[in-house]
């Protein structure tokens, strides 16, 4: 076996090994995180983990009762944080979507998009993760 294929089968294996991580520590937060069944939970929720991350700027937050979107997530307009929820989806994943925007995952969008990805995948999803799962807690003060 070459060297060179040594490293392609490592990098595969690590890039394997990372890949499940994420995704169990994703699972096992959400398994036992509390559900939201409607809006009223959502606004609560909101509220709470807004406060321990310290969030004071401006939040919409969109909230689909019929699970008609593909998937949480926060994005920024005209400065303005947005997060959207699903019926279902739990406070790991509100709390996973609000540190995007507390740690400025969202504003950078002018990086060229391999760059963009590569950061999104390995940094700043990461960080996200680590934090609904209070592996970490927020650095900004």
């Amino acid at each position: 076996m070459s060297l060179s294929d040594i490293l392609i089968y490592g990098s595969l294996g690590v890039t394997a090994l990372w890949t499940t991580g994420m995704v169990y520590l994703c699972v096992r937060k959400n398994e036992f995180s509390e559900k939201i069944d409607n809006e009223d939970d959502l606004r609560k929720i909101v509220e709470e983990e807004t406060k321990k991350l310290g969030m004071k700027e401006p939040l919409t937050v969109e909230y689909y009762p019929l699970r008609n979107a593909s998937h949480a997530y926060a994005t920024k307009e005209d400065g303005k944080g947005i997060i959207g929820i699903r019926k279902g989806d739990t406070r790991a994943t509100v709390r996973h979507e609000l540190y995007h925007l507390h740690d400025g995952h969202c504003d950078h969008n002018s990086l060229p998009l391999p760059i963009w990805w590569a950061r999104y995948l390995f940094y700043e999803e990461v960080k996200a993760i680590l934090y609904q799962n209070g592996l970490i807690q927020s650095l900004k003060s």
